[in-house]
């Protein structure tokens, strides 16, 4: 009889350790697992979201998932947009992710069709010894019309400045183009152009 009160307290210990213990496993469970927007434009295309734990996820525009923090795949389709998909890290400081669209090769040829003619007015009127000292080749507009890139060759392959040099321009919000790189250079680097796809300056970059 004097063992009750001993096995009473015994039984509330017991239990109080499989509550921490439960509550411990949820805390931990529950911090494995993060709030992640996703911000597109979703008349433009679509996005996609998948893992082995998670299965396939469609995103929406602006929507807010409670995700497991991991790696996923994160895939993009949609008319004129240029289908692909990477890998991406969802962890505590993945809070917004905007999910980039870029036009297919085929849609960007129409683009730039269209706007040549502006964007060789606006070079040659910032650069207008280009017109008798360079040769410009390989002009292309990247991700989804907004940048154009070309290399520029110095007509006298003997001179001191012979090197090749590449030029790069953004269409801003107006309509009107405008040229990035002051001076063009050899070499476009990424630190000088942090808001342009690492992608679009190595294509620019790559141009023969």
């Amino acid at each position: 009889m004097n063992n009750t009160p001993a096995k009473k307290w015994y039984i509330i210990i017991i239990i109080a350790v499989i509550i921490t213990m439960i509550s411990v496993v949820g805390w931990i469970e529950y911090r494995s697992y993060t709030d992640v927007t996703f911000m597109f434009d979703d008349k433009k295309g679509q996005a996609e979201l998948a893992s082995t734990k998670s299965g396939r996820i469609n995103i929406q525009d602006r929507q807010t998932l409670r995700l497991k923090k991991g790696e996923y795949t994160l895939s993009v389709r949609g008319e004129h947009i240029e289908q692909s998909s990477k890998l991406i890290q969802i962890d505590d400081s993945s809070h917004t992710m905007p999910v980039i669209f870029n036009y297919t090769s085929s849609y960007l040829q129409h683009i730039y069709s269209k706007e040549r003619n502006a964007i060789r007015s606006t070079l040659l009127k910032e650069y207008p010894r280009i017109r008798t000292l360079y040769s410009v080749s390989g002009g292309a507009v990247y991700q989804k019309g907004q940048y154009f890139g070309a290399k520029l060759t110095h007509r006298q392959k003997k001179s001191e400045h012979r090197d090749s040099l590449r030029v790069l321009m953004k269409k801003d919000d107006s309509g009107k183009w405008r040229v990035l790189s002051h001076p063009p250079a050899p070499v476009l680097s990424a630190p000088d152009y942090p808001d342009v796809q690492r992608d679009t300056l190595e294509s620019i970059n790559r141009v023969k």
